[in-house]
């Protein structure tokens, strides 16, 4: 919809009010809703890849000297050594914000606080599903099915393991820095 209010460089983005309701985590935890999310995020990541890239470890950076404690120090070097071992992607547009309250289920599936998003890498919006929801093993295996539509290689298993650690560490550095244990 065309915002109400939008101002670039204050960052101010306002829009109409969308009726529905935020997705719980009970609503991530039912195989069709998995596919229709999935359905959604392959149409985000197929958008046209324009804009500025969210970089994920420069966020942990910046979360880790926010805190400034030898803990957050460590949480940042495990995030770090997760990063390393993601293998580089193509680019595309994602959320990156991907928490169930984020979802609207209205007249469809509407995603909404767009503050993170930026080009990156696709599994991460995925892993973000399934690690901050705590999605069980077959869960997080239906929803990279229904995402990908074919059974997933072992490649592809593995891309979404390495983000989902990353993703892990970044939670806990964000857990820290909000005072959530």
């Amino acid at each position: 919809p065309r915002p109400v209010h939008f101002d670039a460089e204050a960052g101010v983005y306002l829009r109409p009010y969308l009726p529905g309701r935020s997705w719980t985590p009970r609503d991530l935890g039912q195989k069709e809703n998995l596919e229709r999310l999935a359905l959604l995020l392959r149409r985000l990541h197929a958008l046209p890849a324009v804009g500025r890239a969210f970089k994920p470890l420069k966020a942990a950076g910046r979360y880790a000297r926010q805190i400034g404690t030898v803990d957050a120090a460590k949480l940042f070097e495990e995030a770090a050594l997760a990063h390393t071992l993601i293998e580089p992607h193509t680019p595309v547009l994602c959320h990156n914000d991907l928490f169930c309250e984020n979802i609207i289920e209205g007249d469809g599936l509407t995603l909404i606080d767009w503050e993170y998003a930026g080009l990156g890498d696709p599994y991460f919006d995925l892993a973000i599903v399934v690690q901050h929801h705590g999605l069980e093993s077959g869960l997080a295996g239906h929803l990279l099915r229904a995402y990908l539509q074919s059974e997933p290689d072992r490649e592809e298993r593995v891309r979404l393991a390495k983000q989902c650690r990353f993703y892990l560490a970044l939670l806990d550095l964000w857990n820290l820095r909000v005072g959530a244990t």
